[in-house]
């Protein structure tokens, strides 16, 4: 059979057109792969992806009729979690500029149920934030700004029983409550002293045990407050101005107390015990998950989610909690995430990030890859690092192989066999194939340093390093190790026979020159200071590109032992916590932002858009990269590890 001309034409178009797929964002082909991992579920409730740093502790606070959790993170931020997903920074905890003290009001009426009050241990002052985020001063001194002492008081200890709030002067203040309508309760010298607050705004030394000290306080406006510390709770009589019930000796390491109308519950962090205090006056278990110390024993102490982000009901670690004003429930916090837990015990996340979907089994659990946050590349392959489990090694799409689980220390390489790890004065050599069972594996830098005398000492009697502050570490194809050393502004060079010599100075020959860090000096915050202190290093051939602690990029020669300045930093330059080299030699720097940059004509390009673009999931982030030896882009995540098309990237 026979078609005409014409008619074959129609039909190869036809097929010429069926066979060419428009690219939509549904069926859009994907330049980065998932080599390993599984991506996290992406909740409808934005709230239940935020980072919300290391949280210290959690409160509850009323806004425009809306009642918010307040978190106070690890670095002194104090941030409201809104319900569309969103942080909003109220301070950073004893990180005030002189322009933010000149505009704090000072106002003793704020100290009113209304407001949110707290103290500010590292100045030693009252504050409050009103429910429309006016930021007041209550009580205090900022003793280093001489500007302000008119506004607040002198510096002579006060000797009188009862003394004007705007006199007042505290030492360590580390909590406050409401004992009464308007009456207020501190907990000065770092827990060993009450002082009571009156309506009258006069500050008075409330009577208290010799040898007596607190971690925490709280109160239900009764009349009473409560005090805790790692092994037991009292309950102190505003005005008998006594302890008239106490737990004393009964509890193992308290973490947080909360007192309200639900009932006085407390915290076993080390038990992951949640107690309350039934009617007999005895305080039984309300809550427990798995993560007790049975169950430590059992898994080499991960149970921790400061460790392993284990953070679900099987692993919940409670460590502060308080009752919601509005609801017959307790706000509960661990390290990362934010629970509600009710009366009936039922326990719903509500708030954070969940690093992994983890199931109900030990065996589910070790089967599942826990995340690739840091990341080496040679040509054996690449060396992923999880954080949990430790190394896990990938050979071209093989099944991945663990080779070593011991907790390794700052930034690592492999090279022979051996993994390094270095932070500070500390490199750790360990064998890829065995675990690490006793120190004896664990190498000092006084194993590989030898170029000062055997007569001098420290104080452990080992010889002295050369390398005190070292934050990055490398090696060459020869076996070379290359370390950058803050401390000393150099990159020092070890052969593989343990030879040290320096392969770049950054210190100028005359020492008024070379930048000094003095980290009373407000300036260190602009990171002038840290110009041309080393801070990563990496190496490949007879180059190599040094980052500073202000950002300035370096380009090295390894055989002229020179560098030039290749990127100049300036204050919008963003924080670099990696660097990598591709095959065609060009820098390759991630940020402590998780964006992705390279240089080019002497300026730095963002490819992390274009990352997006290609297929990379945005919701999770980058945690490290390193380039293997195909020449493709490898990007780790805390729960996936990925491959990129480097010929579509730079294209």
């Amino acid at each position: 059979m026979f078609l005409p001309k014409n008619l074959l034409a129609i039909i190869f178009l036809l097929i010429t057109l069926v066979g060419c797929t428009t690219e939509t964002p549904e069926n859009k082909t994907s330049y980065v792969t998932l080599i390993d991992g599984e991506l996290p579920e992406i909740n409808a409730n934005p709230l239940l992806n935020l980072n919300l740093s290391v949280i210290s502790n959690i409160h509850m606070f009323k806004q425009e009729h809306q009642t918010f959790p307040f978190i106070l993170n690890i670095n002194g931020q104090l941030v409201q979690i809104n319900k569309d997903g969103t942080l909003k920074h109220i301070l950073n905890e004893g990180d005030y500029s002189e322009q933010e003290i000149q505009h704090l009001k000072y106002n003793e009426d704020a100290l009113s149920s209304e407001n949110f009050i707290y103290v500010n241990s590292s100045n030693n002052i009252l504050e409050a934030i009103t429910p429309n985020n006016e930021h007041v001063l209550i009580a205090g001194k900022f003793s280093d700004l001489a500007h302000s002492s008119e506004r607040f008081i002198n510096q002579k200890n006060i000797q009188n029983p009862t003394t004007p709030l705007n006199q007042a002067t505290f030492n360590l203040p580390i909590g406050i409550t409401e004992s009464t309508k308007n009456e207020w309760v501190v907990l000065d010298n770092n827990g060993e002293k009450l002082r009571l607050i009156t309506p009258d705004h006069t500050i008075s030394d409330l009577p208290m045990p010799n040898s007596f000290k607190a971690h925490g306080i709280h109160s239900n406006q009764d009349g009473t407050v409560w005090l805790f510390n790692d092994t037991s709770v009292f309950q102190y009589h505003i005005a008998q101005r006594k302890i008239i019930k106490q737990w004393q000796d009964q509890f193992e390491h308290i973490s947080d107390l909360s007192v309200s109308s639900l009932g006085v519950f407390i915290i076993e962090s080390l038990k992951s015990h949640i107690k309350k205090l039934n009617q007999s006056g005895n305080f039984e278990n309300f809550f427990q998950s798995v993560c007790d110390s049975d169950y430590l024993d059992k898994h080499h102490r991960e149970c921790n989610p400061l460790l392993d982000h284990y953070d679900d009901s099987l692993r919940f670690s409670p460590l502060h909690l308080i009752a919601h004003p509005e609801k017959n429930e307790l706000i509960i916090s661990t390290y990362f995430s934010v629970y509600t837990l009710s009366l009936t015990k039922k326990l719903e996340r509500i708030a954070g990030t969940k690093e992994n979907n983890i199931d109900k089994t030990d065996q589910d659990i070790t089967k599942k890859m826990q995340g690739c946050t840091n990341l080496y590349a040679n040509q054996d392959g690449a060396y992923c690092y999880n954080g949990i489990y430790g190394l896990n090694f990938y050979k071209n799409n093989q099944t991945p192989r663990q080779l070593f689980d011991h907790k390794y220390v700052g930034q690592f390489i492999v090279y022979n066999n051996n993994l390094y790890s270095i932070s500070y004065d500390t490199i750790i050599k360990s064998p890829l194939t065995n675990k690490i069972d006793n120190y004896e594996q664990s190498y000092r830098d006084v194993n590989w340093f030898n170029e000062i005398s055997d007569t001098e000492v420290d104080d452990q009697m080992q010889p002295r390093s050369i390398v005190k502050g070292a934050e990055s570490i490398t090696v060459d194809e020869q076996g070379n190790l290359f370390i950058a050393d803050a401390d000393s502004y150099k990159i020092f060079q070890i052969s593989p026979d343990k030879k040290v010599s320096t392969l770049i100075s950054f210190s100028d020959s005359d020492p008024e020159k070379t930048p000094i860090v003095d980290l009373k000096d407000d300036d260190c915050r602009c990171r002038a200071k840290y110009n041309k202190k080393p801070k990563l290093v990496s190496v490949k051939g007879d180059l190599g590109y040094v980052v500073d602690g202000y950002y300035n990029i370096y380009k090295i020669d390894l055989k002229s032992k020179s560098y030039t300045i290749l990127y100049n930093a300036n204050k919008d330059t963003p924080s670099f916590k990696s660097i990598s080299i591709d095959s065609n030699n060009n820098p390759w720097l991630l940020t402590d932002s998780k964006h992705l940059y390279s240089i080019q004509e002497g300026h730095l390009i963002d490819f992390y858009q274009k990352l997006i673009e290609l297929g990379y999931p945005e919701q999770i982030g980058i945690d490290s990269i390193a380039f293997s030896s195909d020449g493709n882009l490898l990007l780790g995540s805390h729960v996936a590890l990925f491959k990129a098309d480097m010929t579509k990237l730079i294209h």
